[in-house]
């Protein structure tokens, strides 16, 4: 799919990729084997459906030990020939593969957590152990408890009653309801698993239950918010966005103001309330208006009015290169010629330094939000400025607060 065909009114499907694969997988074992759903079945499932070119980490190390030891029977129902447990004796099994694959136990089985974190168990096993397995637990029993929840709290609370109390991820998910009552960003979360890979499941465990809590009611600021703190970015924003839609039975209906009215403290840019109310939490209050089909092309799409700046607001375009560096733009002393971009940096702000997102997967966009990981959390050196730094003055600026995969436009005055 092209950058084009992902655009809104251009694309007319969702692409596969290994996060989605997996949960359709699990659908069609439910669909099966039911409550019964074993360990050995999810095994059988892998080899007979798992498309192996785009598995990766424990789950390639698990697939290759299948296909290598497993019996030729075993796909359709004879005994593996092995012990399974082999398959999850890998160097990536505390990784967070087990925990992006367990979402659906939690759809499935609303209001019975315990269900569901069983079941994320058994499908853990295969590949993963210890915390691993922790983690897959824990984001299904989540989305389990939130239907029935008082909030995300109560549902997160939840979750941690089923994980052993000495695991690093109860751990990590203590530490996440403490950094979001503070009301402070992910610093914390960061200077503690600093160590860890970018992609282990307990400090991306951390950041989605910081995420998902710290937001009230935004569904924007979840997401953006999860994404802009880094680490595993796209497997972190689906988890907390699924599960965000799963408790907001309801909201508030349409032209109310939403009910957080400022930035949070960590990252202090305040944005206007008018301006919050298109990014809250999905509500069934809003009625969709348009007709879906059993196909595409039976259906009618529908969006809802875009938010659009004041009239009189400054115009304000920031640019940002990410994976670039200074060498390739003459506008900032390289040999190679960009007359385009060399004429905009004539007319714009061009800002001479930017941090690096050192936390792992993060972006050049979550450097501009959030600032260098080596100065206090939401804090932005003086050397390197901000966007709402560069145009001063008496007008209303207005700009889109930037994220890894999207934007929201936020309100600032100077």
């Amino acid at each position: 799919m092209s950058t084009r065909q992902g655009c809104r009114g251009q694309f007319d499907r969702a692409e596969p990729d290994d996060d989605i694969n997996y949960s359709v997988l699990s659908l069609l074992m439910l669909e099966e084997k039911g409550a019964d759903l074993a360990t050995a079945d999810v095994a059988r499932a892998w080899l007979r459906y798992l498309p192996g070119g785009i598995v990766f980490t424990a789950e390639r190390s698990a697939l290759v030990t299948l296909l290598q030891k497993s019996s030729y029977g075993f796909p359709t129902g004879a005994e593996p020939g092995f012990d399974l447990a082999e398959c999850s004796d890998n160097e990536f099994n505390h990784w967070i593969g087990a925990q992006i694959r367990a979402d659906l136990y939690g759809w499935v089985l609303p209001g019975h957590p315990d269900q569901a974190a069983d079941l994320a168990r058994r499908d853990a096993e295969l590949s993963h152990r210890g915390e691993g397995v922790y983690g897959a637990m824990a984001v299904a029993a989540i989305a389990a408890a939130l239907p029935e929840a008082h909030d995300a709290v109560g549902a997160v609370s939840a979750a941690l009653d089923l994980l052993p109390a000495t695991s690093d991820c109860a751990d990590a998910m203590r530490l996440a309801l403490e950094v979001a009552a503070s009301g402070a960003g992910p610093g914390e979360i960061h200077r503690r698993y600093d160590h860890l890979s970018p992609v282990h499941t307990v400090n991306n465990l951390a950041l989605v239950v910081w995420g998902l809590v710290a937001a009230g009611d935004d569904f924007g600021a979840a997401v953006g918010d999860t994404v802009a703190a880094g680490w595993d970015t796209d497997c972190n924003a689906a988890t907390v966005g699924c599960r965000g839609a799963l408790c907001r039975r309801r909201g508030p209906s349409r032209g109310t103001v939403g009910s957080r009215s400022a930035w949070p403290a960590w990252a202090s840019w305040p944005w206007t309330s008018s301006l919050n109310e298109r990014s809250r939490w999905p509500s069934r209050c809003e009625e969709f208006e348009g007709r879906i089909g059993s196909t595409i092309h039976e259906s009618e799409p529908w969006w809802p009015d875009p938010v659009v700046a004041s009239p009189g607001t400054l115009k304000v375009v920031f640019v940002v290169f990410d994976d670039d560096g200074f060498g390739d733009f003459r506008c900032f002393g390289s040999e190679i010629h960009t007359p385009v971009l060399d004429n905009l940096a004539r007319q714009g702000s061009p800002l001479h330094e930017l941090p690096h997102h050192r936390v792992g997967m993060g972006t050049t966009s979550a450097d501009v939000e959030v600032g260098d990981a080596r100065t206090p959390a939401g804090e932005l050196a003086p050397r390197y400025g901000r966007v709402v730094d560069v145009e001063r003055g008496t007008n209303r600026v207005e700009h889109g607060r930037l994220s890894r995969w999207g934007a929201r436009t936020a309100g600032i005055r100077r």
